[in-house]
């Protein structure tokens, strides 16, 4: 699904370190004593802008960032800071103004420079490791294992992604052996062991029931001087199938889309919405994390797919407009739904004749738009005597353009309303030019 695999890594890694990317291969830092020994400064501090140029004469529009900085917790610095900034195949950490940082750098041809590969990240959240770091400095290190429980939701704001929730007043063990410690998360998710003799512990939360999925949960983690246990959780309220009318699963990554709504409104925006994608292996779908609320489920409605009968754009249960949907309600017990495609709409023919300049037949052609589905379905040449026929579906909203572009007089018509009920034969008068080509 959409939201799964980067919100359960994001959740379950919101204090851990950037990941290496593809083109740059390297080794995890390990903890803040084992890091800094390959770093020559150490510090926190504000990226008060990007400059452009770079040391790197392959790239010469690479930033610099430019830093105020706060403090310094390992090595000495002189003069003004200035690391370049990466984009993520450089192996250099990548920085955005006006904001904070924890960065562990080294001295590279006679400048800073911060790898992806090093601890280098945001500072939001790393308080832990920073006390750690000025204990370190002081000569006096208690060792700790920090983490954070959280749970991620969707965005809907029409945007992909999910945020992070802090779930607070979870309890937490630290087991290694007969050595069994205890905390509790505070209100921003956060917990902390201290004073833990260097080895491998057992890090477990008391989770409430409903989460279907969880990361990081009774995992191993290994203590140093300091240690990450970080655990994300995730709800699935909302999940299902999609068939086609017949009854077979749809296997195509079809997207479904959930409008949050307020149901005296029932008025779907594109700035409340959120979407998933049906697994093309076995036809089913889920909205992770979705957050409590009253939605509309539509099915192919808000990006044009390619026209398919089988395929008719719907609302749940199987309405071909959101007022007459269904409201499904989100935030008890998991909900799922079958969709189903409604049946292939019988067709229709349109017939008639396009009348140009002068009261004259002309050749030419017509487009049928689709009013709900919002673009053109069918299109179709007329004869010399501008005659045409295009075919539509029952059950739909249309109108019918005709234009001759290419003729002596280039002129269309206005948008017709057509009844794909009425048999009377169409009459489209071109009575406006052509758009002028760009």
């Amino acid at each position: 699904m959409k939201t799964l695999a980067l919100a359960l890594a994001t959740a379950a890694a919101s204090l851990a370190l950037p990941a290496a990317a593809s083109a740059c291969s390297c080794a995890m830092p390990g903890d803040p004593c084992a890091a800094i020994e390959n770093a020559d400064v150490v510090f926190i501090g504000r990226v008060v802008d990007l400059q452009p140029g770079s040391r790197d004469p392959a790239n010469p529009r690479h930033p610099m960032a430019r830093f105020a900085v706060a403090e310094v917790l390992h090595g000495s610095i002189t003069g003004p800071v200035v690391l370049p900034s990466g984009n993520g195949g450089n192996c250099l950490a990548s920085f955005a103004a006006g904001r904070d940082y924890l960065v562990y750098a080294r001295i590279v041809g006679g400048s800073l420079e911060a790898s992806l590969c090093s601890r280098t990240s945001e500072l939001a959240g790393r308080q832990h490791e920073v006390d750690v770091l000025r204990e370190r400095r002081r000569g006096v290190t208690v060792p700790r294992l920090a983490g954070r429980i959280t749970e991620s939701r969707q965005r809907v704001d029409g945007t992909p992604g999910s945020d992070l929730l802090p779930l607070p007043r979870i309890a937490v063990t630290a087991r290694r052996g007969p050595d069994v410690r205890r905390a509790v998360s505070d209100a921003d998710g956060y917990f902390v062991f201290r004073n833990l003799a260097p080895g491998d512990y057992r890090v477990t939360a008391d989770l409430p029931p409903g989460y279907e999925r969880v990361a990081g949960n009774d995992a191993v983690v290994r203590v140093a001087c300091y240690a990450d246990a970080n655990i994300g959780v995730m709800r699935l309220p909302l999940h299902g199938t999609l068939a086609l009318a017949d009854g077979s699963r749809e296997l195509n990554a079809v997207t479904i889309h959930a409008y949050a709504i307020d149901p005296a409104t029932r008025a779907p925006s594109p700035g409340r919405m959120t979407f998933t994608y049906v697994n093309h292996l076995d036809g089913t779908w889920s909205f992770d994390g979705l957050p409590p609320g009253d939605y509309l489920i539509a099915v192919g409605t808000h990006f044009k797919p390619r026209w398919d009968a089988k395929r008719m754009p719907f609302w749940y249960p199987a309405a071909a407009r959101p007022e007459d949907a269904a409201i499904v309600r989100v935030g008890g017990p998991a909900v799922r739904l079958a969709l189903r495609y409604p049946d292939p709409p019988r067709e229709v023919q349109f017939a008639g004749v396009i009348i140009g300049p002068g009261d004259r037949p002309v050749e030419g052609g017509v487009l049928l738009h689709d009013v709900d589905a919002g673009h053109g379905v069918a299109n179709a040449s007329a004869d010399a005597r501008g005659r045409f026929r295009v075919r539509g579906w029952e059950g739909r909203r249309y109108t019918i353009t005709g234009y001759d572009c290419n003729g002596r007089v280039a002129a269309m018509s206005d948008a017709l309303p057509v009844d794909p009920a009425a048999a009377a034969s169409l009459r489209i008068v071109l009575t406006r030019p052509c758009p002028t080509p760009k």
